[in-house]
């Protein structure tokens, strides 16, 4: 009986791999980000974000 429950409970689920497609919206985001990263971080920040050591060189109240 445990068995059959179990073949019926996984009849609704797809076994196909999900895969997450960006639309319109969030690539003109991602574009926006980019160019406001570009003109106004990354003199300190470098390219990569290396020379982000800590978030507490952010924090003065620390």
């Amino acid at each position: 009986m445990a068995a059959l429950a179990l073949a019926a409970a996984g009849r609704g689920f797809d076994t196909k791999p999900q895969v997450a497609v960006a639309d319109e919206s969030s690539s003109a985001l991602l574009r926006t980000g980019k160019q406001l990263f570009d003109t106004s971080c990354v003199t300190c920040h470098g390219p990569t974000c290396r020379a982000c050591r800590s978030r507490a060189q952010l924090d003065r109240r620390r």
